[in-house]
């Protein structure tokens, strides 16, 4: 046996001799299960441990002779690099060899045997029958289908370009009683920019140019096309034409996911039926008339919504991936190109090197940075982003789950994306967890907690599980000299609205009647620090660093989740938010006091060099305070004027209104210069 490692996994070649010819495929492929344009399937059986005592069922995917080792290693290092972070709802692959009998070459893939496809659900084929639990389920798989295929467009840059319901595997979950649907058949996958791994004028290529999007037959050189319209010998579409398609295809799916959740198995029948068209001498039951969705298929949409609630939700999202290419919700089109307003406000805060809060006008749409991701959700009715890192960006999504799969009990926080979706200044692209998710129906699922998240020792004594818990809240006071920020901590904080009461009051208390009145400036961001006192007995404070208590430290207790750096800013908007926000919130909600480091071995001393670890509150504009101040300063100018013509000279306007605008000139250079050079 002569192995070669290709990638991250490897694949075998066997050479059989005489005494084992025939024999090889004899056991391997006793029991077909599906055959395709390509490949057929069989059920196999295989001993992954040492022993050989246990054995798994597996399904070996064999490709069609004429099949080359070329396309068997392009599909191979698909398949490795879709696998790479172990996506739930891409099928997992086990292994892949090859080997030659009568001259023929056989390639093979393994991969853990499924209990059928949506094609086989659709048809009632599947056995046994799906209890109502496992019925139930399905409704939770349009998220994760939508979300495997942005993993492959964002992460894996790699199109399927055949998703079809015979390609989703179905697996039963024996502990959750649930299904889980799984995209497989990679043949025909290919990188989003690169045309090395596109294939062209095979059966299966053909088959899914049929079935797939209308604007992408024009690049299959058979494609029963007008010659007008086909695209040139070596012309590839681009990547978002790839991701469009996909789009659509997954759009087909989900319209039969739907008809067979809304009304059974009869369903498909009905369904197609409804949409069968005649033209000329021609009928189909296509969802297409060539161009782009028919008419027929809207309709139907709308039926289901009528029938069921859930079905209304999802067919929004459905008519809109089904739409023309241009009009599709793919990834690339998410990310709005700034107005000429958000650019003059985004110019002004540069200049300024600092934020400004812009109410009573709207926030800026600002562009997500080079190199970041923006993250963005709902929360409490208003939509919230935050920029990280790519990296970290990408490895938050990985941590997360769909809404569907989460525990009941876990913290409510952003899984990712604009409309809920990860946003990419590098390509300026957009993800959602739910595929590709319409501007009015936004989502702020829950997230699944870090297993190493570092809570309080477990205690059976209940005097200890009700211990008191400090949180420290650290506050610059401005026009001071030199700058001094203090510490504010409280142990009464049991909910989010105690917190955001606790985080307004100790702000205004530190800014006292003179920074409420002659600072312009405001709380509009925090940051997670630690800090170190400066003195005995004493509230002045320094910052150390900047992050959260390390998992080593146990006396802190706080639910964590990672990357670090994301958990921190999606804590801040959340909590910065709530400080503001005129509505009550639940009286029961600790949704951001969990995720806020809480000192269970509180007090925290006060003697000189005690370390602790809070937030700290980061200052910008604001432009309601500079807005007050203009018409403070305006009016007073206004009554000198009106002072000076009543009792110097009625007719002496010009002079009046000299000193007037001199002296509202100095006072407003006089608050605006400190504060400009960062000296208040």
């Amino acid at each position: 046996m002569d192995i070669a490692k290709r990638e991250q996994r490897s694949f075998s070649h066997i050479e059989s001799n005489d005494g084992l010819r025939g024999k090889i495929s004899e056991s391997l492929y006793r029991r077909q299960i599906s055959d395709g344009q390509s490949s057929e399937v069989y059920q196999v059986e295989a001993s992954i441990s040492r022993s050989g005592q246990n054995t798994d069922q597996l399904a070996c995917k064999r490709l069609y002779p004429e099949a080359t080792r070329l396309q068997f290693i392009r599909e191979y290092r698909i398949l490795c690099s879709t696998n790479k972070h172990n996506h739930r709802n891409i099928v997992q692959f086990v292994a892949a060899f090859s080997f030659q009998e009568n001259a023929i070459s056989h390639h093979n893939f393994l991969f853990p045997l499924a209990s059928g496809t949506l094609k086989q659900l659709f048809a009632g084929q599947i056995r046994p029958e799906l209890t109502e639990m496992e019925l139930e389920s399905l409704w939770t798989q349009f998220e994760g289908l939508a979300s495997a295929v942005s993993y492959l467009h964002e992460e894996c840059k790699t199109a399927h370009r055949d998703l079809k319901a015979s390609n989703i595997l179905l697996y039963r979950d024996p502990e959750l009683k649930n299904i889980i649907a799984k995209i497989t058949d990679f043949g025909l996958a290919t990188k989003l920019r690169s045309s090395e791994s596109w294939v062209t004028n095979t059966a299966e290529s053909r088959s899914a140019f049929q079935l797939g999007a209308p604007e992408m037959r024009k690049y299959e050189t058979s494609a029963p096309v007008p010659v007008s319209t086909r695209m040139p010998e070596n012309t590839f579409p681009s990547p978002s034409e790839l991701q469009a398609a996909d789009v659509w295809t997954l759009g087909c799916v989900f319209t039969l996911l739907l008809t067979f959740l809304v009304i059974g198995v009869s369903g498909e029948k009905e369904f197609r039926n409804a949409i069968r068209t005649t033209i000329g001498h021609t009928t189909t039951d296509q969802l297409d008339d060539g161009v782009q969705i028919k008419p027929e298929v809207l309709q139907w949409l709308s039926r289901l919504s009528r029938l069921n609630l859930r079905a209304k939700e999802i067919s929004v999202l459905v008519k809109e991936m089904l739409a023309t290419a241009l009009q599709r919700p793919i990834s690339i089109e998410w990310v709005q190109k700034p107005s000429r307003i958000d650019e003059w406000k985004h110019y002004v805060e540069r200049k300024l090197d600092a934020r400004i809060d812009w109410w009573p006008l709207a926030p800026p749409s600002l562009p997500c940075p080079q190199g970041y991701i923006r993250i963005s959700w709902e929360w409490n009715k208003r939509c919230l982003y935050v920029d990280v890192l790519e990296t970290q960006g990408i490895a938050y999504r990985r941590s997360c789950l769909p809404i569907s799969q989460m525990p009941v009990n876990s913290a409510g926080l952003p899984l990712y994306g604009r409309r809920s979706g990860l946003t990419s200044s590098a390509s300026q692209t957009q993800l959602t967890p739910s595929g590709f998710r319409p501007n009015n129906q936004q989502m702020h699922p829950p997230l699944r907690l870090s297993e190493q998240a570092p809570v309080a020792p477990q205690s059976n004594n209940s005097v200890m599980q009700q211990r008191s818990k400090e949180i420290y809240w650290c506050v610059d006071k401005v026009w001071t000299e030199p700058s001094q920020t203090l510490l504010q901590s409280s142990t009464q904080i049991h909910n989010d609205n105690a917190l955001y009461k606790f985080l307004y009051q100790g702000y205004m208390q530190v800014q006292g009647w003179i920074g409420r009145m002659f600072s312009w400036k405001m709380c509009i961001d925090l940051n997670f620090v630690q800090f170190c006192r400066l003195s005995n007995n004493g509230d002045r404070v320094i910052r150390l660093a900047t992050g959260l208590p390390p998992h080593a430290l146990t006396n802190y207790e706080f639910h964590r989740f990672e990357p670090e750096s994301v958990h921190m800013a999606i804590a801040a908007k959340q909590i910065v938010t709530g400080m503001y926000e005129n509505t009550d919130f639940p009286d029961l909600a600790k949704e951001n006091l969990q995720m806020v480091p809480q000192n269970i071995a509180c007090p925290l001393g006060s003697q000189k060099g005690v370390e602790g670890w809070g937030m700290y509150a980061i200052h910008g504009y604001s432009l309601r305070k500079i807005l007050y101040w203009i018409v403070a300063i305006t009016v007073l100018g206004l009554v000198f004027v009106i002072l000076w013509l009543s009792f110097v000279d009625k007719t002496d306007l010009q002079n009046a209104f000299v000193p007037a605008m001199f002296l509202s000139t100095m006072i407003f250079m006089g608050l605006a210069v400190p504060q400009v050079l960062g000296a208040a």
